[in-house]
């Protein structure tokens, strides 16, 4: 079944510096979410792959202590175990897929 989800839809998960927008998509094994991010937490995950694309915003990317500057329409993968955590003084909007889907137990934190 095909569907139209908008923001409303969402779960939403308020950090300080992020709000992440996390989208239900029934069955299928990977995760969406919106991300708008000032700053993240350094951390990682056990399991899960990320493919973010970077839909507005420029900033910073730290992957395993290497820092990267990061602009609009770049597309980054990050595999499971890699310390990461975004950065911008003007706020990045992500496009993130995850796979499997997001899980809190999966999600470390390294700060």
């Amino acid at each position: 079944m095909s569907y139209i989800k908008t923001l409303k839809d969402a779960r939403v998960i308020k950090t300080k510096g992020e709000t992440i927008y996390e989208f239900d998509i029934g069955d299928f094994p990977h995760g969406i979410a919106i991300a708008d991010i000032k700053e993240s937490r350094l951390h990682h995950h056990l399991k899960t792959h990320e493919w973010y694309w970077l839909a507005e915003g420029s900033g910073e990317i730290v992957l395993d202590g290497k820092t990267r500057k990061i602009q609009k329409h770049d597309f980054i993968y990050i595999r499971p175990g890699t310390k990461h955590k975004v950065k911008s003084t003007d706020g990045i909007f992500l496009i993130v897929i995850s796979y499997p889907k997001w899980k809190a137990e999966d999600h470390i934190i390294d700060e």
